[in-house]
């Protein structure tokens, strides 16, 4: 069987040597495409050109395209309406805004404008006007079709809120921004934290929401306009008389309309999303004979936080007792007994029922729901929860629950000695067992 012999200087003369003087030839074996740096295929390639391997034409050396990420909230969106990481864009590529509701394939712009709500105080013929009872849940709940039955009445033009929407281009077509509705402000507003954060990393503005000042929705009642303030949608303003910011909200994907009456929609369960008794999410309101009982921290995982129930516990009350956990080092917390479900049962089985894991099962007990087992996080399960914490807590503020407090400190299901038991705050420090701390349990779902 004949060796293929190749020349060094032949094949890099093409990438990088070309117009140097040989001196020599080094030949040897031929390795591999990949091995050359043919890793890729024509496909993968953006427009910069590519050179393909003198072995198999099938294989080249280009510039990779950009690929998109999942949209998340907090997500950028760029001016093709996918998302991408602010680095990592394809050129010619802009940002335009920022996503905050996945379910809905909605995003927020990176600016904003004072104007007011209409250049004159008529009511729109085709819009409905909303009381305040029901101009979150079922009345001219899309933005969109609000904004265009605005301009429609109103003419198009900038210098009032929707016509400067409906206008607004910003890398894509006029007509694609939006004024939105009270319904999809308050999604906003839930979400605001994650997506301030997201604005003031890419040099937009945040959100500015004070007694003082407040957003326009697309919503009207009367002479007046519904306005989001600094507790989300609750108050309004004269159409006229008053200015606010117009802040337009875009879709990306396929926009699903919304379509009044279609609350408790049941959705794939997010980072942020509600629990319900059912072990299912759902969008828009509260489902009916369900109960809320978590709020997702883990889709990969599919791991839910407890709704209310954190109480002060201790670990154990047999200080000086070590189970058969592995006592874990500090250093070692993210690889060191990271499954709290199994913590948990080994605690009970060597310790009791009267300790913090002993607690989480109680939660089960008295719940009674099936595929809902709570139990003891781990540190490396807790910090998935404090990870996403803004994120979770705007989702509780949205059904009355209080926040999870990140400066208490809340038992972990991972011992660091016979004494001791680590607990979570920003430091993950230990703290002897008989102390009483708080307990957050989790339940996969």
């Amino acid at each position: 069987m004949r060796t293929r012999y190749w020349s060094l200087g032949v094949v890099l003369g093409g990438l990088a040597v070309a117009g140097t003087a040989w001196a020599a030839l080094d030949c040897g074996p031929v390795p591999s495409c990949e091995e050359l740096g043919f890793t890729n295929t024509a496909d993968q390639c953006d427009d910069s050109g590519m050179l393909k391997c003198p072995f198999d034409e099938t294989a080249v050396f280009c510039r990779k395209k950009a690929t998109g990420i999942g949209c998340e909230v907090g997500s950028v969106l760029y001016s093709n309406l996918n998302c991408y990481k602010p680095d990592a864009a394809p050129s010619g590529l802009t940002a335009i805004g920022v996503v905050f509701d996945t379910y809905k394939k909605l995003a927020v712009a990176l600016d904003q404008k004072k104007v007011k709500w209409a250049p004159d105080k008529d009511d729109i013929p085709d819009l409905k006007e909303c009381n305040k009872i029901s101009v979150l849940t079922d009345c001219n709940i899309d933005g969109k079709a609000n904004t265009a039955k605005i301009v429609a009445y109103q003419g198009r033009g900038t210098s009032y809120a929707a016509g400067y929407c409906y206008a607004k281009t910003d890398g894509v077509s006029a007509t694609s921004w939006f004024l939105p509705s009270a319904k999809q402000w308050q999604s906003l507003y839930n979400n605001k934290d994650v997506v301030d954060a997201t604005l003031n990393n890419i040099g937009g503005s945040p959100l500015t929401l004070t007694p003082y000042e407040g957003y326009w929705t697309s919503n009207e009642y009367l002479d007046y306009a519904y306005v989001a303030g600094r507790f989300g949608v609750g108050g309004a303003s004269s159409k006229l008389a008053s200015t606010e910011s117009a802040r337009c909200v875009i879709g990306y994907g396929e926009y699903q309309a919304e379509i009044e009456g279609d609350d408790a929609i049941v959705t794939n369960c997010e980072i942020g999303s509600i629990l319900y008794s059912d072990k299912k999410c759902y969008y828009g309101g509260d489902p009916y004979g369900v109960v809320p009982i978590g709020v997702v921290f883990d889709t990969t995982n599919r791991l839910v936080a407890q709704l209310g129930a954190r109480g002060i516990q201790l670990w154990s009350r047999n200080v000086g007792t070590n189970t058969s956990l592995t006592d874990c080092p500090s250093s070692k917390l993210m690889i060191c007994n990271i499954d709290g479900k199994a913590n948990t049962a080994t605690i009970i089985a060597e310790l009791g029922t009267d300790t913090a894991a002993g607690y989480c099962q109680q939660q089960s007990e008295e719940l009674g729901l099936a595929g809902i087992s709570w139990f003891l996080p781990s540190i490396k399960q807790l910090s998935g929860v404090f990870d996403k914490l803004s994120v979770i807590n705007s989702s509780l503020a949205s059904i009355g629950e209080r926040a999870i407090d990140k400066q208490e400190n809340y038992w972990s299901s991972n011992e660091s000695s016979a004494r001791n038991a680590y607990y979570y705050n920003v430091f993950e420090r230990t703290g002897v067992k008989s102390n009483g701390y708080d307990v957050l349990c989790i339940s996969n779902y």
